[in-house]
C-alpha cells in the first residue's frame, strides 16, 4: 500500500471517463433506498422481518458514503479541465433534486395543512434546504417537541445534509488527489474511528451536558444535531471522497487486469476483499443482523452515523470494481438498473404514500402488502410526469471538460436521480446527475473492457 507514490493519479489517453458508468450503483442505491423504506414501515412486532427491518435504518449513511464516492471520482477526473463556479455547480445539481422534493413537501403540506406557528416558520428553511444546517425543536403542545429537520417530509433531511457537502466537494476532492492512496487509506479507516466518538456524545445525553444544557429542548436539539445535520454524517462523505481516491488510481492505469490489482500497491491480500466487496459486505452485514439482532437499538446512533462503514466501503468498492458476481448479475441487471431509476424519486416520495394508505384502507395485512409495489408505481408515474415531463435542460460537461447542453436525454430519462444521491458513477457527467446507460466500448480504454 506504501508503494504508492503522491500524485500519480493521471488519466490514461485512452480512459474517456465522460461517458463511463458502473451499472451496478444503479441498483446498489436502490437497495439502500429500499431499506429505508423497510425500516420506516414495517418494524411493528418481534418476527424475522420486523428486525430486519429495524436494520434498515443503518443504511442512511450509504447514501453519504456513495454521494461522496461518485462525486470526488468526477472531480478527480476534470481536475486539470476548466470547472464551472462553486455558484453554477450548486445551481446544477439543485435542478436535478428541487423537482422532485418540492412535490413531496407541497403533497404534504396539501395533505396535512394543519400546522403549528413553529412549523410554517421552519417552511422558508425547508424551502432552502436549509432544514438541517439549524435544527430547531419547539414544544407545539403538551409532551410534543417538533424539530425543524423532520417537519413536512421527514426523510428528506439528508438533501439538506448533501447540500452542504457540496460546498467542500472540491476542496476534499483536490487535496486528496494530490495525496498517495495510502493515506486516503488511513483516512478512510480514522472516518470509521469518528463514528465511535458520535456513539460516546450520544450516551446519556453526553453533547448536551457538555454544552452545559439540561433542558428538554437543549438536549432533543443536540440529539438533531448528531442524527439529522451535516455534523453527523461528514467523516462518512470524507469516508467516500477516500474511497474514490483508492478508486481513482487503479481505475486509471490502463492495465486491463482491472481495479484493484497488486501492481497498484493494494497488496495480494487485499485484492479479492476489494474486487469481490459486494459478496463479503452483504455477507457480513446479513451475518451481523443474525449474529446481534437487537444491537440496532442499543447501538443505533454508531450503527446509523458509520458504524457500519467497513461493510458499506466494501460493498461501494466491490460495485465499482464490476468483477463481484452480485455486481455484475443483479446489481447491473435490467430490473435493477429501472429500479435504480426510480430509487431518489421512491426516496421522497416514501412517506406521502404511506399516509394515503393509511387513511384510505387503514395499515393492515393488505395494506402493508400493497405499500411497496404502490410506492414503486407512484414513484414511476412522478418520474414520468412530473420530472422528466418538465423536461428542463440541464448542462453537462461533455468530454476534455467543455460545457454541453441537453435535455432529459443526458441523463438516461432521469432527471431526479441525481449523481448527489449516489446514481451512477460517471466521472465527468456525474458533475450533473447520473442516469441509467452503460459504458460503450468505443468510449473506453481496454481496462474498462476488462472490467
Amino acid at each position: 500500500l506504501l508503494a504508492i507514490p503522491k500524485g500519480q493519479a493521471e488519466i490514461p489517453a485512452g480512459v474517456q471517463f465522460d461517458t463511463m458508468r458502473i451499472h451496478a450503483l444503479d441498483g446498489l442505491r436502490w437497495v439502500a433506498s429500499i431499506q429505508i423504506v423497510l425500516y420506516h414501515s414495517y418494524t411493528d412486532g418481534d418476527d424475522a422481518f420486523a428486525v430486519f427491518s429495524r436494520w434498515g435504518q443503518s443504511w442512511t449513511q450509504f447514501f453519504f458514503l456513495v454521494s461522496g464516492f461518485v462525486l470526488a471520482t468526477s472531480e478527480m477526473a476534470k481536475a486539470d479541465h476548466p470547472q464551472p463556479s462553486l455558484s453554477k455547480y450548486i445551481v446544477r445539481r439543485l435542478r436535478l433534486i428541487y423537482p422532485a422534493y418540492a412535490l413531496s413537501v407541497l403533497l404534504h403540506l396539501v395533505n396535512n395543512p394543519r400546522r403549528s406557528s413553529f412549523e410554517w416558520r421552519m417552511l422558508p428553511l425547508h424551502a432552502l434546504l436549509l432544514q438541517s444546517w439549524f435544527p430547531e425543536c419547539a414544544e407545539i403542545s403538551y409532551m410534543n417537541i417538533a424539530c425543524g429537520p423532520l417537519i413536512f417530509n421527514g426523510v428528506a433531511w439528508f438533501l439538506s445534509v448533501l447540500l452542504f457537502f457540496w460546498i467542500l466537494l472540491r476542496p476534499l476532492a483536490r487535496a486528496l488527489r494530490e495525496r498517495s492512496v495510502a493515506f486516503s487509506a488511513v483516512v478512510a479507516i480514522s472516518c470509521w474511528f469518528v463514528s465511535f466518538a458520535l456513539a460516546w456524545l450520544s450516551y446519556n445525553h453526553r453533547l448536551a451536558a457538555l454544552l452545559g444544557c439540561h433542558d428538554k429542548i437543549c438536549d432533543r436539539v443536540c440529539a438533531q444535531y448528531l442524527s439529522y445535520s451535516p455534523f453527523g454524517y461528514f467523516h462518512v462523505f470524507v469516508a467516500g471522497v477516500a474511497g474514490a481516491r483508492i478508486y481513482f488510481q487503479d481505475a486509471t492505469t490502463g492495465d486491463p487486469e482491472g481495479p484493484f490489482r497488486p501492481a497498484m500497491g493494494l497488496g495480494l491480500a487485499l485484492q479479492p476483499f476489494l474486487r469481490y466487496g459486494c459478496c463479503l459486505g452483504f455477507s457480513g452485514y446479513i451475518a451481523l443482523v443474525c449474529a446481534a439482532p437487537i444491537a440496532i437499538r442499543t447501538h443505533t446512533i454508531f450503527l446509523h452515523n458509520g458504524g457500519l462503514l467497513p461493510l458499506q466501503f466494501l460493498i461501494l468498492l466491490g460495485a465499482a470494481a464490476g468483477v463481484d458476481p452480485m455486481a455484475a448479475v443483479v446489481l447491473a441487471s435490467r430490473p435493477m438498473a429501472w429500479l435504480g431509476r426510480l430509487s431518489y424519486v421512491q426516496y421522497v416520495m416514501q412517506l406521502i404514500c404511506k399516509a394515503w394508505i393509511q387513511q384510505a384502507f387503514g395499515w393492515g395485512r393488505l395494506a402493508r402488502m400493497a405499500y411497496v409495489p404502490a410506492l414503486v408505481l407512484f414513484s414511476w408515474c412522478c418520474q414520468r410526469l412530473w420530472i422528466e415531463g418538465s423536461g428542463p435542460e440541464v448542462v453537462s460537461a461533455g468530454p476534455q471538460g467543455s460545457i454541453e447542453h441537453s435535455g432529459k436525454e443526458a441523463l438516461g430519462g432521469m432527471a431526479s436521480a441525481p449523481a448527489a444521491y449516489g446514481s451512477i458513477a460517471t466521472p465527468a457527467a456525474a458533475d450533473i446527475a447520473a442516469g441509467a446507460g452503460g459504458v460503450s466500448d468505443e468510449a473506453v480504454g481496454p481496462a474498462w473492457k476488462a472490467v
